[in-house]
């Protein structure tokens, strides 16, 4: 029992080292208490916190506004690499690749076009370029209005490739129209055309990896920082 008191009090008689500061001359200015060194430690790494939080903030901004932006143009890119049909149809918009040369140099075999399927009638004029199907073999094709006649079965036009050097053999009927042909693509039904071989595809898959891979990645390093501590 003796020993143990003796114990006790020696423990109560020691102290707690404390750090000191000093000013140039040597002579002590201060201590500081622990509690003050944790609640600087605490600030600092509070402040430290704050910026990273707000430096992976703006990397997650940046991200999902990359992705939304990519997300569209890869969704249609895909869709008009694997179904490699006549025409692709998105609101109201119809793309073609051009299979021949009969429009240059208004465009070209290679490129592709888009064509407005909402018109009206008022819009299909003399030298408008129109997207139709043939009567004759029922292919779609894209030429020029030369003149128009209006005939017991509808407005009939006949059209002309620019770089040929006859009109075509049949005119074409308001009814077989499918649009009006806005803008140009240059070289983009080429780019399509070889995504579309064996090895385009194979690109395109690694292409996609590596772009989800780069996702995956930047998400994993733009969490948000949880910990908290000195």
């Amino acid at each position: 029992m003796g020993r143990d008191k003796k114990k006790i009090i020696i423990e109560n008689q020691r102290t707690v080292l404390q750090p000191v500061l000093f000013s140039e001359d040597g002579e002590q200015e201060s201590a500081i208490l622990t509690p003050e060194i944790d609640t600087l430690d605490e600030r600092v790494s509070y402040r430290n916190l704050r910026k990273k939080r707000i430096k992976r903030a703006v990397s997650r901004a940046i991200l999902w506004t990359v992705i939304v932006l990519l997300l569209p143009i890869m969704v249609f890119f895909t869709i008009i690499v694997f179904s490699p049909n006549s025409g692709h149809s998105f609101f109201g918009y119809t793309f073609y690749i051009v299979a021949s040369n009969s429009m240059r140099p208004e465009f070209e075999e290679g490129d592709m076009i888009i064509v407005k399927t909402d018109f009206s009638f008022e819009e299909i004029q003399i030298g408008t370029d129109i997207t139709f199907v043939r009567e004759s073999d029922g292919k779609i094709v894209t030429h020029r209005i030369r003149s128009y006649a209006d005939t017991e079965n509808g407005r009939e036009y006949t059209t002309r490739g620019i770089n040929n050097m006859v009109d075509d053999d049949t005119t074409v009927n308001f009814n077989n129209i499918i649009g009006v042909k806005i803008k140009t693509l240059v070289a983009f039904g080429d780019v399509i055309t070889f995504f579309r071989s064996t090895v385009g595809m194979i690109v395109l898959f690694l292409s996609f990896g590596l772009l989800m891979a780069g996702i995956f990645i930047s998400f994993k390093f733009s969490n948000d920082v949880r910990a908290v501590g000195k």
